[in-house]
């Protein structure tokens, strides 16, 4: 039992820091901005919140999931997007702006999303007693909610310390992947062997799968540009998968804990082997931002030049078209009085 809470302050302590990492990345000026073209916003959020935990639900219910899985899938499903996302959509050369303002919103709506949804998907789970459960569910989302609010005050007052806990959260990140995996291993209980297996990677497949899909099927026919396609379909598809550990941290223990955490683990391989083909798909096909007459490299260093001045900056350079090759049809979807340039003859 000691060395049990040991672990789990030293896993708490960690997922702070990379909650506080996450608060970092919360743009106000950039979600602001992209309220303004609200469309892509309002498909993401309306997967993650309504969608995928409504589906989680299902499928559990559906497959006969074990109470203890069907636990852990609901509560990732109903996990915000990660940072995870905004990576994908920079290798991708997607809408950066969309996929961050896509994050920030949807980490400060699971603050009050998760509360609600668990309270609806959970009461009747045989694995857990849902009122003795509920303090241990409000320290997970504390811990998020805390570490959210650090993040921001540093980012807008103390940039340089911002800056180091970003650069710090990779490490941190794989420590608690270390011990997650240390922990599943000395129980026995092997991620890619899990019980009832046929079941298990269905729930884990189909969900990212369908909400990654979905989102494209839904911002096409609502004409949203390419490159947003692929940044919502990374945001739906990439729910927090450390924070859905450090609540199954928080609501199991010992052997049912080992077990519960297989799910994301899974869930995760599932939605980068799905994001890993939409990214070379979507390159391949011009749904980017990408000046095909250039090399792969030298988009993505003209993409991170462009970050660097901050997510307002990339926002400013796609609209004036001067670093990237955009469609006419995509600059006139940002906003209907720019006037769109000539298309120029290659």
């Amino acid at each position: 039992m000691g060395s049990e809470l040991i672990v789990d302050i030293i896993f708490n302590f960690l997922f702070f820091c990379i909650m506080i990492s996450m608060g970092t990345t919360i743009s106000v000026e950039t979600l602001k901005e992209r309220f303004r073209h609200p469309k892509g916003i309002a498909v993401a959020w309306f997967h993650q919140f309504l969608i995928l935990p409504f589906l989680a639900f299902l499928i559990s219910k559906i497959l006969d999931l074990n109470s203890i899985y069907s636990v852990a899938l609901k509560i990732q499903a109903m996990c915000p997007g990660g940072a995870t996302s905004n990576v994908l959509s920079f290798v991708a050369i997607a809408d950066i702006p969309l996929s961050i303002a896509c994050t920030s919103l949807s980490t400060l709506s699971a603050l009050v999303m998760m509360p609600v949804w668990m309270a609806v998907y959970l009461p009747n789970e045989d694995s857990i007693d849902f009122a003795d459960t509920l303090p241990s569910i409000f320290l997970g989302l504390g811990i998020v909610l805390g570490g959210t609010a650090v993040g921001m005050y540093l980012n807008v007052y103390h940039a340089v310390a911002a800056d180091r806990i970003n650069r710090a959260a990779g490490p941190f990140m794989l420590v608690m992947i270390a011990i997650v995996l240390g922990g599943s291993a000395a129980s026995g209980n092997n991620p890619f062997t899990p019980e009832q297996p046929a079941e298990t990677f269905i729930s884990v497949l189909f969900i990212p799968g369908f909400a990654l899909v979905s989102s494209l099927v839904v911002s096409s026919l609502i004409n949203i540009p390419k490159p947003q396609r692929i940044a919502i379909a990374f945001e739906t598809s990439c729910q927090n998968t450390p924070l859905c550990i450090a609540l199954l941290y928080q609501i199991y223990s010992g052997d049912d804990r080992d077990k519960a955490v297989i799910i994301p683990i899974l869930y995760s391989f599932a939605s980068g082997f799905f994001n890993f083909f939409t990214l070379t798909w979507g390159y391949r096909n011009g749904w980017t931002y990408a000046d095909r007459s250039k090399s792969y490299i030298e988009n993505l260093k003209e993409t991170r030049k462009l970050m660097q001045g901050g997510p307002e900056n990339i926002s400013q350079a796609l609209a004036n078209d001067d670093k990237m090759s955009l469609e006419p049809t995509n600059i006139d979807t940002y906003d209907s009085t720019v006037e769109v340039p000539e298309q120029r003859e290659d």
